[in-house]
């Protein structure tokens, strides 16, 4: 039990560095976008149902994302960049802790623990 609590607290912090997002706008969104490419191309094609439901669940920020239904990476960010354009970064760091979040839930859930780490771990070389 204290194993499992101490790796949620562990992919927890992790996840709330992956999420910091720059101050810039454009620059934001580009990190969005790389964590999102990231994010789908780590689970395969788990990631094509994965990702558009954690933002689904995690985040009103991004209401087109909601009718989008697509499993096409592409149309899909570029719904998600247009809908953040108005947005302050600090909402968009918010968000994206929020879907992180609900993302690696919906990992563990459908994929396991193992699928989970090796997420965050991809998640952060995209930020290296």
């Amino acid at each position: 039990m204290e194993m499992a609590i101490a790796t949620s607290v562990s992919v927890e912090g992790r996840l709330a560095k992956i999420a910091q997002m720059p101050a810039d706008i454009d620059a934001a969104i580009v990190r969005i976008e790389h964590l999102v490419r990231s994010a789908w191309s780590c689970l395969g094609t788990a990631g094509a149902t994965l990702v558009p439901r954690a933002f689904h669940a995690s985040t009103p920020l991004v209401p087109g994302l909601s009718v989008l239904h697509t499993d096409d990476l592409e149309a899909f960010l570029d719904v998600l960049s247009h809908s953040l354009l108005n947005r302050h970064p600090e909402e968009i760091r918010v968000a994206s802790f929020a879907v992180l979040c609900g993302l690696a839930e919906l990992v563990q859930e459908e994929l396991g623990v193992a699928r989970v780490q090796a997420l965050v771990t991809a998640l952060e070389a995209t930020l290296a």
